[in-house]
């Protein structure tokens, strides 16, 4: 199986309208792969600001091997402590971001959302926000 791109939009500001987010997972998105946490080196999150054209790149920091968790009930990527880089609820309209060990990034890579009561950022890698998914899309790459 080839892998997977998630990209989503969030209910960001005007001034990041043309902005997304997400991740790519070198082994898929599958509930069936594997029992707890899966995936690679390989592996990344992103973020694209589109006002400016830029994109920020985060590769796992080898401090832990969370990379992507799919459940009955949420798809996970970059855990490490009670919260993950990207969390998407099952209904896939919204989700939550935070700083993650995993993939070393400062704070959430959402653009929208409002802090998430009670989160502090426990790994001191910046507070958990929760956003409103405005759109999403996964995209298989490579072989089949």
């Amino acid at each position: 199986m080839g892998g997977h791109i998630l990209v989503i939009r969030d209910d960001a500001p005007a001034s990041e309208r043309d902005s997304c987010f997400g991740v790519y997972i070198a082994d898929g998105l599958s509930r069936t792969k594997a029992k707890g946490f899966y995936g690679g080196g390989d592996c990344f999150l992103f973020k694209y600001h589109g006002a400016t054209g830029t994109m920020e790149v985060f590769h796992p920091t080898g401090r832990n091997a969370y990379y992507a968790l799919c459940d009955q009930g949420y798809v996970a990527f970059g855990g490490g402590g009670s919260s993950y880089a990207v969390w998407v609820g099952q209904d896939l309209l919204g989700g939550s971001s935070a700083g993650s060990v995993c993939f070393g990034n400062g704070g959430p890579v959402c653009f929208g959302g409002v802090p998430k009561p009670g989160r502090k950022g426990e790994q001191g890698e910046g507070g958990e926000v929760e956003f409103e998914v405005v759109g999403l899309e996964v995209w298989g790459v490579g072989p089949t």
